[in-house]
């Protein structure tokens, strides 16, 4: 009778263990996820006010051309505008890139209870 008690609190221990180390790779994964979305909005707020001082700069490009101030004022306007694009296109890249991994993670932990299912069956 011992024996078979032994063997029950080791198979216990076991499925403990196992459900223990699923919950923490649960919560590694939902802090990870959390983590990207945060970044996510980082980088989307970074967009919104790169766009908002790319749009001053070009209403200021504007303004000098309708002054008629010299060239060299409006080339340096378009410098900076040129910048901004660059660093907008960069931000979409990132953006896109961190969204795709959140959907491959959700689509990964969506198929992940239907396999587990499917193994248990």
């Amino acid at each position: 009778m011992s024996s078979q008690n032994a063997v029950c609190d080791k198979l216990m221990t076991k499925l403990d263990y196992e459900e223990d180390r699923a919950t923490m790779s649960f919560l590694r994964r939902r802090r990870l996820v959390d983590e990207t979305k945060s970044r996510v909005l980082e980088l989307k707020r970074e967009f919104n006010k790169n766009h908002e001082n790319m749009e001053g700069i070009k209403q200021q490009l504007l303004f000098s051309q309708l002054k008629g101030e010299p060239s060299s004022c409006r080339t340096f306007l378009r410098q900076e505008i040129e910048t901004h694009e660059r660093k907008k296109d960069k931000l979409v890249c990132q953006i896109v890139e961190l969204e795709r991994m959140l959907n491959e993670r959700a689509n990964a932990d969506f198929a992940r209870p239907e396999q587990q299912r499917s193994q248990t069956q």
